[in-house]
């Protein structure tokens, strides 16, 4: 049978991967404090993926995988240019591929943005799921399609479904049935790579300011950022150093 990892988005599933999980997604929106492994008692298991399986089931089962919250996780995205403008034009870019390529059997030329948007979140408060492959009207598709289209960018469509979903609900990867069965190392699913953002400032005052309020304002993004440490480097602090520095 198998095992599956999925992402559950306010307790909706998605990206349901067999024997595997989505890297590049955990690369995404998570970080590595963000990876938890607590004990959970089997009738919470999510019953859009298991059904009444576990309803009744007695004891516990530790859960392993990442959890986080909407907002930080599309606070995330955005810094890796996702946003309302780029998800409107990739989702144009993915009608025309899918058009093209005869995935679909209905036209997409009248369904805007918009709509898609306002489906995902119908689907998603309703609880709406099917694991058949259904491609005969839009909605169907997006039930049985992880709630994006053919030809969609990644990272837009992550975007899309976390700006539909309230700030505080949170987004969790279940990991935990691929690790026990020993598709996936617990500590290859905590590595996450990313490349830092450096900033470059006029001088160590600069650094201080702009590091401290990141750490106040924006905390949960405070990892992906770098400042050239002028101490260690002797880089000279003005205006004019800057610009040679950037040549």
């Amino acid at each position: 049978m198998g095992s599956f990892s999925q992402i559950c988005f306010a307790d909706y599933p998605v990206f349901s991967n067999k024997d595997w999980y989505y890297p590049e997604i955990v690369n995404s929106i998570f970080l590595p404090d963000d990876f938890i492994s607590e004990k959970r008692k089997y009738s919470t298991r999510n019953r859009l993926v298991w059904g009444d399986a576990y309803e009744k089931e007695k004891g516990t089962f530790e859960f392993k995988g990442y959890r986080q919250t909407v907002k930080v996780c599309r606070d995330r995205l955005e810094i890796f240019g996702a946003s309302s403008k780029k998800a409107k034009k990739d989702f144009q870019l993915g009608k025309k591929i899918s058009q093209r390529e005869g995935f679909y059997d209905f036209s997409l030329s009248s369904i805007t943005y918009d709509r898609y948007l306002a489906e995902i979140k119908s689907i998603i408060d309703s609880k709406e799921i099917t694991y058949d492959q259904q491609n005969e009207n839009f909605r169907e598709s997006l039930t049985s399609g992880e709630l994006g289209i053919y030809g969609f960018s990644l990272n837009s469509h992550l975007w899309s479904i976390l700006s539909v979903l309230p700030d505080n609900d949170f987004v969790e990867y279940n990991l935990t049935d691929v690790i026990n069965h020993g598709w996936v190392n617990e500590d290859q699913a905590k590595y996450i790579h990313y490349e830092k953002i450096v900033i470059l400032t006029e001088g160590k005052s600069d650094v201080e300011f702009i590091s401290k309020s990141i750490e106040k304002l924006y905390p949960h993004l405070k990892d992906y950022y770098h400042f050239i440490d002028f101490d260690e480097y002797k880089v000279e602090s003005s205006a004019s150093a800057l610009v040679k520095l950037v040549t």
